[in-house]
């Protein structure tokens, strides 16, 4: 089998994830973690590799909260009074050089979880009813144990049980082992509700909305498949959910990119870690290939200028690839976006339509829309007319024309995909002029989308810079069970955090230009292409040093 896995997350400086290859007595595992964990997260040993990436399963309800009309101190929950426990917490805030101020907030909890009204002051109607926020992440210290017993596993049944011990987050994870058996499971635990969907707030004192569990294993999503299966998965739904036995999830991401995925490995073949590597890099975008013809009849019924007529040309011979040269897919997007909030914001406005902005996936409503040249979103309520899709789409397309060409230039066969769509690295501490150099990285065109498997998020609420990404693949990793010594990966920036260390940031360009580095897992090739060796030393006992502090000396 091949195991190709690039989980997208936010672009952060530096990387969320570093590399790293444990090697023991009994252990011997590379691949990826975070800070804190001690053990490979994704990544293979000598008998299974395995990825991971989002479920997009529903673990987190609202409940409205409904105070004790006897004590304060208490609500009602489904069989009677329970505590509303209070916590107070000071923060200092530096006002100047040696001057703080102090600020109290009140933290209060009840049996399901804190208060919304608490997390986030303001953001509720002040006279709103208590909110609390509930998601069991209770034994997540388990899952450490579930991780070590994983970077051990054997085959895949001893990976995949090894995995079920880690609580939270829920995970879709992709593996292989050397026996040619190719799986998917999940790790995670979600709540069983049997009378609501988790979609709105629920009356805590009512025994019906209560959590009575969670999920079953055996319930949760699982297939093992012998050496001819194919599997993926990229954070679409598991199941179908007319048909589903439990509620494992109630949003996903469209399937344009499962759709994508399935349509290069169900291809001829044959396959290899090149083949796997460039379909991590595929910038097809399925939803411009569904929805761009049905603009490109809308607009056919339209007079345009002479710029206008060229940008509807530029988009009739868009190839729906999403490379940062393409101006179809500039003028495509840009002409979906006016369209898309031009009716959004007359069906709602104010919170909601930001609330429905900041989902993860709103253009799944949006392209619902789109199908349907009748639908009720495209009628403006403030005018006698009966709008029409095509009528929005006419107006959003002429205003996306005025703002490509007073942004790039006039000629709309020179507009660029990439001078929208594109990326900045910024440290937390990049924003001082003098310090940007140092520690952010150079800003860049970005190929592909939000379908495309080298999917990069970017916000289309956001007015300044709507196409910008904001997330995309921190690690792109395949690897061939069949060779495991020399797999091939890539993280978006270094293996340090340190902006003075040589690999701060060499990793970057590999990442940037769709190129990987090798994952040695041969002790020999790693020792013959070394550049220096890391050792960690007791410190000498002496009065300024305590025993046990530990220095890195470097040898070259």
């Amino acid at each position: 089998p091949i195991l190709a896995n690039d989980p997208h997350l936010t672009h952060l400086v530096p990387s969320m994830f570093y590399q790293q290859h444990l090697t023991t007595p009994d252990l011997d595992v590379i691949g990826i973690t975070v800070p804190g964990v001690p053990y490979v997260l994704i990544g293979h040993n000598r008998h299974v590799a395995w990825g991971l990436t989002s479920a997009v399963a529903d673990v987190c309800d609202l409940y409205l909260e409904k105070p004790s009309p006897e004590n304060p101190a208490e609500v009602m929950g489904p069989v009677g009074p329970e505590p509303l426990v209070r916590e107070s917490v000071v923060v200092r805030i530096r006002e100047k050089k040696n001057s703080f101020t102090s600020r109290r907030f009140a933290l209060r909890r009840t049996r399901r979880g804190p208060l919304l009204n608490d997390l986030y002051p303001g953001l509720l109607p002040e006279r709103a009813p208590p909110v609390s926020v509930r998601w069991d992440i209770r034994g997540v210290a388990e899952g450490f144990a579930g991780y070590r017993s994983a970077n051990l596993a054997t085959d895949l049944d001893s990976l995949f049980t090894a995995l079920h011990q880690v609580k939270a987050p829920v995970n879709t994870v992709l593996a292989a082992d050397t026996t040619g058996a190719i799986g998917l499971s999940t790790t995670g635990r979600v709540p069983l509700r049997r009378h609501h969907r988790g979609t709105f707030p629920v009356p805590a004192w009512q025994p019906e909305y209560d959590w009575p569990q969670m999920i079953d294993t055996d319930k949760m999503p699982k297939v093992i498949a012998g050496k001819e299966g194919k599997l993926a998965h990229a954070n679409n739904l598991m199941f179908d959910m007319s048909r589903s036995p439990v509620l494992f999830q109630v949003d996903s991401a469209p399937s344009y990119r499962l759709e994508r995925s399935l349509e290069l490995i169900e291809g001829p073949g044959p396959y290899s870690t090149e083949t796997e590597l460039q379909h991590q890099l595929d910038v097809q975008l399925l939803r411009g290939r569904k929805i761009a013809p049905m603009l490109l009849a809308d607009l056919a019924e339209g007079e345009w200028n002479d710029t206008e007529r060229a940008a509807l040309e530029a988009l009739r011979a868009w190839d729906y690839q999403g490379a940062p040269d393409r101006p179809g897919a500039a003028i495509f997007f840009s002409t979906y976006r006016h369209a898309a909030l031009t009716a959004l914001c007359d069906e709602v406005s104010g919170r909601a339509y930001a609330f429905i902005l900041a989902l993860p996936y709103p253009y799944v409503a949006f392209d619902h829309w789109f199908l349907d040249a009748e639908n009720p979103a495209w009628d403006h309520r403030g005018t006698p007319a009966v709008e029409r899709r095509g009528d929005v789409v006419r107006a959003a397309f002429a205003k996306s024309v005025r703002e490509l060409a007073q942004a790039q230039e006039p000629d709309p066969s020179a507009w660029r995909w990439g001078a929208l769509h594109f990326r900045e690295f910024k440290h937390l501490f990049g924003s001082k002029k003098a310090l940007s150099k140092v520690f952010n990285l150079p800003r860049s065109e970005v190929a592909g989308g939000e379908d495309a498997l080298a999917r990069s998020h970017f916000a289309l609420g956001n007015d300044e810079t709507p196409f910008r990404s904001v997330g995309g693949a921190v690690l792109r990793m395949v690897i061939d069970l069949a060779d495991l010594e020399h797999g091939r990966w890539v993280i978006e920036t270094g293996a340090s955090g340190w902006p003075g260390s040589p690999h701060y940031q060499d990793q970057h360009e590999l990442w940037r230009d769709g190129q990987t580095a090798p994952m040695l897992f041969n002790w020999d090739e790693i020792s013959a292409s070394k550049t220096a060796i890391l050792s960690l030393e007791p410190a000498p006992d002496n009065e300024d040093q305590p025993p046990d502090t530990v220095e890195p000396v470097v040898t070259p």
